[in-house]
């Protein structure tokens, strides 16, 4: 989903909020009032979230999403995304691009990694649904998936599979993000193909790093050309 919003201090008429549609209600309303958002795009399966929201704010207009070609010639240039922190989750970010995307692992999926991997082919789970590791698996009996980006848990997941490490064998890489693997994990993925644990947030991006070898894959190493301090 997105609301067009009027964005603080005058700097810009208009602006663009991408929520994430399995935030709680509460959280999307509030990120909608902070932005003063007055309409409300979403697509059919969105409808009936809309309209709760609709509900919650006060004369915000709820408008039926048009087709995706469409969408794409408009000529906004601006995007905020939902915080990375839990803690401030609620605080809208402010961002001078043009991405359908809702946060960080959204943009590195959906941006920087088609534009610098080749074949640049992501493939994307719906929206509503919470990433599971039967899903993961269905996606890949359909399709060659050269890498994966997941949460630990699903790895973690994934691995109770009778032929758990076997899946895994079938990438050339694999990202986690968002919290750690388990000892167990990480010791036997880096056997079965190259892992990374990335490691960024909305406000900052993502930090550029070395790919760790695999004894190595709990640890971070900075990309030593970008000059971080820790």
């Amino acid at each position: 989903m997105l609301a067009g919003s009027r964005l603080p201090d005058g700097e810009r008429d208009t602006g663009i909020l991408f929520l994430f549609p399995r935030n709680k209600l509460a959280t999307n309303a509030t990120l909608l009032q902070q932005t003063r958002c007055i309409k409300l795009v979403h697509t059919k399966e969105m409808g009936l979230l809309a309209t709760h929201l609709a509900e919650s704010i006060e004369n915000l207009n709820i408008i039926l999403m048009a087709e995706l070609d469409h969408l794409l010639k408009q000529k906004n240039n601006v995007l905020l995304l939902r915080s990375d922190y839990s803690k401030t989750m609620t605080t809208p970010v402010l961002i001078l691009q043009r991405v359908p995307t809702s946060h960080l692992a959204g943009f590195l999926s959906q941006v920087i990694i088609p534009i610098f991997s080749e074949p640049p082919s992501p493939v994307i789970g719906p929206p509503l649904r919470a990433p599971s590791a039967e899903f993961v698996r269905k996606t890949m009996e359909q399709e060659r998936l050269r890498s994966l980006f997941i949460p630990p848990a699903v790895a973690e997941q994934i691995l109770q599979f009778a032929d758990g490490v076997d899946f895994f064998k079938r990438l050339d890489f694999m990202y986690t993000a968002s919290g750690p693997l388990s000892q167990d994990a990480g010791d036997l993925i880096p056997k079965t193909t190259v892992l990374v644990q990335l490691y960024g947030s909305t406000e900052t991006s993502q930090v550029p790093q070395l790919v760790p070898q695999p004894e190595n894959w709990k640890y971070m190493e900075w990309q030593p050309t970008v000059k971080y301090e820790v």
